[in-house]
């Protein structure tokens, strides 16, 4: 689906208290989205931003001891710096005390006004402060608490003039336009719910209060301030210029995506849409409302201490893996659990074996085999890999064309697990053995090359750094990588100079999580006086969950992926002098080692030359018979006592990754 335009929007973030994972979770899926339309040559605007009006902010900055202005130009300002550090590429950050903003409300409120769609009257109802909303008591759970599933917060009882909308007016109307724009909610089980809530009956909503004074006065009565929520949704217009830049918001209004929480829906799908339609504007085409982040099974809470500190985990995990991991862990829609376990494994299985280890052994085998240039490709460009490739990045276009980021993450590794797959079985260390391959094997690397242009170039919205890292290695020298040029096979040309690069995504272990994080700690402790707004801090990550009780012979997950198990090629063996049972082995496993192994009674020298082993790579060196053996082979011994060593099946190149 080719749009004309693109405009993305997050909503604008209430500032009461600090950013954490869920704001970094919608800005991220945004970003990305963002990003990819930009690199289909698509007109784009990504806008953020936050939302600064209301009691809830009043009363934060009462407590803080600021005035209202003060404590949110504090608050502002620790969410602009956060979207830096995590790559964010918004076009505007909007703020709901922005001058023409305020204008612009100010001017839809008059519109309002002269269609009949606003009148002065009386509201008595329950109040919750929370949430900006009014309840009837029939509908408020046991003790009086808010019936929100995502607030359930005492409400108070109130009784105050009030100017209403008139949304009553607007339920036929919302219904039609769900029946002829099925996809203006999404995913299709939100627009469900919309549905049937809009058919139960809309009643006309409150929108001024005089119980608090920081708003957005009312046009003629500043005895009220306009409800945050016509306040904070007209940012989605104000923000493109509907006052100050006409050109621009009559380029990208409407809106084609508003990227929201779950629990804020009702407001953009019933709500917006009517205030839209009072003052005569076109609405958006998808309102996408996202799921929430539980923290290790458990609801992220300020009481149970497990919210999570986007900064922190970009410092102990690195930024494009932390991007990754939020993104490939759950589809765009549900809820999502954030597991410290599974973050581990994405890095060190996904990213570090995956994609990593397919870069550095691609790079460093056309060093070895094509001195480090491209090779010249296949006449025939329809081959295998260039099928299998072009197939993969057809169907992560139009998973990135349908919002479905999750999905193209996926189609990604289907490639990666493919080109893997693809030098076991070419085994081009062996082809370099002879002469007679040389060309099938310049084939072989041109392939891999080019294959892994094309995975960083769809994997450039998602990790934009370590995409660049590797089109560099790759000697590829156009950071833009616009689809129009980049989707296509056959972009690297022959004579492109490879380039060494560091390891792109390190394994981590736990030791190493747990060092940073105990220094994040610390530095944490060292600027807590750092004067800065009020508001509740959250954790650096959130707390393991408390150690169990095993049954006896099993280990945990951390403990077995301390252990780094390689395959290694026997390139010598010969028996140890003076010992009947042991054999000293040259082993490469992307270096050459020794290894002393108690094999002699089972396999003659010349029987293990040539075999890919398996090998414990990160065992503490140990001396047996004078000699120094770096590392240990596994073996399985049989019920009669007979030795057999752990294989692979086919050739795979020394050094690579086992688990």
């Amino acid at each position: 689906m080719k749009r004309e335009s693109f405009y993305i929007s997050t909503p604008i973030y209430y500032v009461n208290g600090e950013p954490h994972l869920g704001h970094a979770y919608t800005s991220i899926v945004a970003d990305v989205l963002a990003r990819y339309h930009r690199q289909s040559g698509i007109p784009t605007f990504f806008m953020t931003g936050t939302d600064e009006h209301g009691q809830k902010v009043e009363e934060a900055a009462r407590a803080a001891g600021k005035t209202p202005k003060e404590f949110t130009d504090g608050m502002a300002e620790l969410f602009k710096p956060l979207w830096k550090e995590l790559n964010i590429s918004n076009d505007h950050f909007i703020r709901t005390t922005d001058e023409d903003h305020e204008a612009v409300v100010a001017e839809v409120w008059k519109k309002m006004t002269d269609n009949g769609d606003i009148y002065l009257g009386e509201y008595e109802d329950f109040y919750c402060v929370h949430d900006e909303t009014f309840w009837k008591e029939g509908q408020l759970l046991e003790g009086h608490l808010c019936p929100n599933p995502w607030c359930r917060r005492p409400v108070e009882k109130r009784k105050e003039k009030s100017y209403f909308f008139r949304l009553s007016k607007y339920q036929q109307p919302l219904l039609d336009y769900y029946r002829e724009h099925p996809d203006f909610v999404l995913p299709e089980y939100r627009m469900n719910e919309v549905t049937s809530f809009v058919n139960g009956g809309l009643q006309d909503l409150s929108i001024s209060r005089t119980s608090f004074s920081w708003g957005i006065p009312v046009p003629g009565d500043a005895e009220h301030v306009i409800y945050v929520w016509v306040d904070a949704l007209f940012n989605y217009v104000s923000g493109i210029g509907y006052k100050s830049d006409r050109s621009r918001y009559e380029k990208f209004w409407p809106a084609t995506v508003h990227l929201i929480g779950k629990d804020i829906l009702r407001f953009h799908a019933i709500y917006w849409p009517a205030f839209l339609m009072s003052v005569g504007l076109p609405l958006p085409q998808h309102v996408y409302a996202h799921g929430f982040w539980n923290i290790e099974g458990q609801k992220m809470s300020k009481s149970l201490g497990n919210w999570i500190n986007p900064r922190e985990m970009v410092q102990t995990f690195g930024l494009d893996a932390f991007r990754y991991y939020l993104l490939r862990e759950i589809p765009l829609g549900p809820d999502g659990d954030f597991m410290r376990s599974s973050l581990l494994n994405r890095i060190n299985s996904d990213l570090a074996n995956d994609l990593g280890n397919l870069l550095s052994r691609s790079v460093s085998m056309g060093f070895k085999f094509v001195s480090g240039v491209v090779p010249q490709p296949a006449s025939e460009p329809d081959n295998q890999v260039a099928r299998k490739a072009l197939a993969v990045y057809a169907a992560y276009r139009e998973s990135m064309d349908d919002l479905k980021t999750n999905k193209a993450l996926s189609d990604i590794w289907e490639l990666v697990s493919y080109l893997n797959r693809y030098i076991d079985e070419k085994a081009p260390w062996v082809m370099a053995r002879d002469a007679s391959k040389k060309r099938e094997l310049e084939i072989v690397m041109y392939n891999l090359l080019e294959a892994l242009r094309l995975i960083s170039v769809m994997l450039k919205p998602f990790m934009p750094d370590s995409a660049l890292k590797m089109l560099q290695q790759l000697g590829y020298e156009n950071p833009d990588c616009d689809f129009d040029v980049a989707g296509r096979w056959g972009v690297l040309s022959e004579g492109m100079k490879l380039q060494k690069g560091s390891v792109l995504f390190p394994r981590i272990d736990i030791e190493t999580v747990e060092n940073k994080e105990s220094a994040v700690t610390e530095n944490k402790n060292e600027t807590a006086n750092i004067e800065k707004p009020a508001a509740p801090a959250p954790l650096a990550v959130s707390a393991a969950p408390a150690e169990k009780t095993l049954p006896e012979g099993l280990i945990e997950y951390d403990d077995f992926a301390k252990v780094q198990l390689k395959v290694g090629l026997v390139l010598e063996a010969e028996k140890v002098e003076g010992a009947d049972k042991l054999l000293k082995l040259k082993v490469d496993t992307g270096e050459e080692r020794t290894i002393v192994a108690g094999i002699a009674l089972h396999y003659k020298p010349e029987q293990i030359v040539g075999k890919n082993i398996i090998v414990v790579a990160n065992l503490k060196p140990r001396k047996l018979r004078g000699i120094v053996s770096n590392g240990m082979l596994l073996a399985a011994t049989q019920k009669d006592g007979k030795l057999a060593i752990v294989t692979t099946d086919g050739p795979i190149e020394g050094g690579s990754r086992v688990g």
